[in-house]
């Protein structure tokens, strides 16, 4: 099967959704309510799931070798 080489376009979509998650992370911090433990706790683990989605794409688009070539 043929497929299209859409790498720019998905480092690009990937560096957003850094950026998504970094401002969900900063957002307590920016805004004045890290007082807040649950507002806290819920914006740094909602933040922490796009900034992990978009690490391990960002390294399989890479060319990292797999475990199995290691």
């Amino acid at each position: 099967m043929r497929t299209i080489d859409n790498q720019p376009e998905d480092f690009l979509l990937n560096g957003w959704s850094l950026l998504l998650g970094a401002g969900l992370i900063a957002a307590p911090w920016a805004l004045g309510f890290q007082q807040s433990a649950g507002a806290r706790g819920s914006h740094v683990s909602v933040g922490a799931a796009p900034i992990s989605a978009a690490r391990s794409e960002l390294w399989r688009l890479s060319g990292s070798p797999s475990a199995h070539e290691v």
